[in-house]
């Protein structure tokens, strides 16, 4: 296990836009402890999925927890330790990003990791999570080169209109 130096959650949003290294443990997915306490806060989920990318970064991934036993072991549940709002661009996958393995983090993925105009489907999955799941941290993991950023900005200053549900999702609010 490595020593981890305290990282601020801008400091991660740097580190996270450009892929930068950051060094902590791995993280685990293991079951609340002690009448359902977690066994990590967001302090130390956050420093884990800075160890996880620096793998990535790298070129040093583990890629744990991704065995037939290992999908085995959740089937009773799950105990991801973030939720990780991302981008649904096929560049992006966050478990590769920060190299976790099944269980390790609650991905919900929408064009431009749009929260607001997405709807109650993202929302409720983030809340799901925090409330029922108690996940310690939400993190928005923003990508450079984003297509829906780059059409949502398009379509206002070109002032024309969006077609069918994409208007809602790229409407600025």
């Amino acid at each position: 296990m490595n020593d981890c130096t305290r990282v601020s959650r801008r400091e991660f949003m740097i580190l996270a836009a450009t892929f930068g290294p950051a060094s902590c443990r791995i993280m685990t997915a293991t079951p609340p402890q002690q009448g359902g306490l977690r066994s990590v806060n967001a302090d130390q989920a956050l420093r884990e999925l800075l160890d996880g990318n620096h793998r990535f970064t790298s070129g040093n991934r583990m890629t744990p927890r991704g065995r037939p036993e290992d999908f085995l072991a959740l089937t009773h549940g799950q105990f991801p330790e973030a939720v990780v709002v991302s981008c649904a661009d096929s560049r992006v996958p966050p478990e590769i990003l920060f190299d976790v393995g099944v269980g390790d983090i609650f991905v919900v993925r929408v064009a431009g990791n749009v929260i607001g105009g997405a709807g109650v489907s993202v929302k409720g999955s983030i809340e799901y999570a925090v409330a029922e799941l108690n996940v310690p941290l939400i993190l928005v993991l923003g990508h450079s080169g984003c297509g829906a950023v780059k059409s949502a900005i398009k379509h206002i200053d070109d002032r024309d209109s969006l077609l069918g549900a994409i208007r809602g999702l790229l409407s600025p609010a």
